[in-house]
């Protein structure tokens, strides 16, 4: 059993055990050694034992406690005096794997499960507060906070009580990570966007997945309107299907304008709930969690994350390398890295924080192959900017060479063969054969050390550039 959720600061009440407890800790010892050895006040605890018996630890000693005599959460845990508020806060919560049911042969996330003893903080102070939920019916679900004295008390919210485990919504939460307003306190979930496309893919996701019609809101900050301030306002509505009243446009502010800012604007969808971004936020640190431990769906997230934040920066029109921006304030950056590190492709974080980067710069080849090996050749959800991307890998000096592998497949290779069918000398034609052999795509007949045959991975590396190309 895991510690509960409540914050360290906070003073809890505890049970008559707590003086046996006690006791039974110091045994023998002095005060004094005890002291040292529980990093506990003795003033404190020979109050509460010799007195009135109105010590109220933190969780912080109960947990310091707990680690310094090496004993298990649940034997504390027992020991407190828990409020109906906070009842719910003594158990586990549920984990993403721990919610995935299967049905119709296909995995879902039961959302109650996932938000069973799901607790949410209160906006003033660093308070917890247990989620209600109300099934409605054998599809939906209801989720809703309350405080004690009905001084918080947010909207509820209905929604779909199992939602598809695959990767539309790995992909989804890819994008809110890079893009979404990740504060837990916040009164309303915020996603931000320049595309069009983006802002739909996202909004879709929720209405035809999770059921949620009404509610949802943009405001659109432009700079290159020309006072067509209803025209965007169509615009924006007509895309997205929210009605006029619901879409804000303002003129953005001149230190901000940048040189590629869309004539359209930057759109932020809102949806005033509160209940709805914190479930957001529970779902996205599970999801987060998931992919730096597991390979499955890790492609889609990273679609999602480079859709987002990621950028192919270009020279006369050309594909130059790739970049993904990040949060210096925040752990994006560690994130990132063991994301991407699961997936074979590391980077130095450290020189990265030392020379105050915001973005991580992908330009090896190797790099690129990796990644739409991962992606299945989709990094980007924009097509036009996916086919950037791949062109320009294609089109890589170090990559191009890996293409004549096609014209090498079914036969004898030899370094006088490969001269002959691509005009080199032998020289180059045998430097060219070792770069392959050390890249596991060929392989030396060891009882022909001139001839050369080609591996698995060679044939896997043609099938997915074949595949590239159409």
């Amino acid at each position: 059993m895991k510690w509960m959720a409540v914050p360290e600061a906070n003073r809890v009440k505890v049970t008559k055990d707590f003086k046996a407890f006690i006791l039974n800790l110091k045994d023998d010892m002095s005060w004094d050694e005890f002291e040292k050895i529980s990093g506990t006040s003795k003033h404190m605890l020979q109050d509460y034992i010799y007195g009135k018996q109105r010590y109220q630890p933190t969780v912080k000693t109960l947990k310091e406690i707990g680690r310094r005599f090496l004993i298990s959460p649940e034997v504390i845990q027992n020991m407190i005096v828990w409020d109906k508020d906070l009842e719910n806060l003594s158990r586990d919560e549920f984990g993403l794997v721990d919610s995935v049911v299967e049905l119709e042969r296909e995995k879902h996330i039961d959302m109650t499960k996932l938000c069973k003893y799901m607790k949410i903080t209160g906006q003033t102070r660093s308070f917890f507060f247990p989620l209600k939920l109300k099934i409605v019916n054998k599809d939906f679900v209801e989720f809703s906070y309350a405080s004690k004295n009905c001084q918080f008390n947010p909207n509820p919210i209905r929604m779909k009580r199992y939602v598809p485990f695959d990767e539309r919504l790995f992909q989804v939460f890819g994008l809110i990570q890079a893009e979404g307003s990740k504060y837990e306190k916040n009164l309303a979930f915020v996603f931000t966007n320049s595309s069009p496309n983006t802002i739909k893919f996202v909004l879709d996701y929720f209405r035809e997945t999770w059921c949620i019609n009404e509610g949802w809101k943009c405001d659109v900050t432009a700079w290159n309107y020309n006072s067509k301030e209803n025209e965007l306002e169509a615009f924006w509505a007509k895309i997205l299907n929210i009605p006029e009243n619901n879409i804000k446009i303002r003129k953005g502010p001149t230190y901000r304008l940048s040189k590629t800012a869309s004539e359209l604007g930057v759109c932020q969808l809102r949806l005033f709930n509160k209940t709805f971004n914190s479930i957001i936020m529970k779902l996205l640190e599970e999801i987060k969690t998931f992919v730096e431990n597991n390979d499955s769906y890790t492609g889609h997230y990273l679609t999602g994350i480079f859709s987002g934040d990621g950028a192919i920066a270009t020279h006369n029109g050309k594909f130059r390398y790739i970049g993904l921006a990040f949060n210096q304030k925040s752990e994006e950056l560690d994130h990132y890295h063991k994301v991407l590190k699961r997936c074979g492709i590391t980077f130095d974080k450290e020189i990265i924080r030392k020379n105050n980067r915001r973005c991580i710069i992908f330009k090896n080849w190797r790099v690129y192959y990796k990644i739409l090996q991962i992606t299945n050749g989709k990094l980007f959800l924009d097509k036009t900017k996916n086919d950037l991307f791949i062109n320009g890998v294609l089109e890589n000096q170090y990559f191009k060479p890996l293409l004549r592998l096609n014209r090498l497949k079914g036969g004898i290779i030899t370094a006088k063969l490969y001269s002959e069918m691509f005009n080199v000398t032998t020289r180059s034609s045998l430097d060219c054969l070792a770069r392959l052999v050390d890249l596991n795509l060929l392989s030396i007949n060891q009882e022909r050390p001139h001839v050369f045959a080609m591996t698995d991975e060679g044939y896997k590396l043609i099938k997915f550039i074949e595949k590239l190309e159409r």
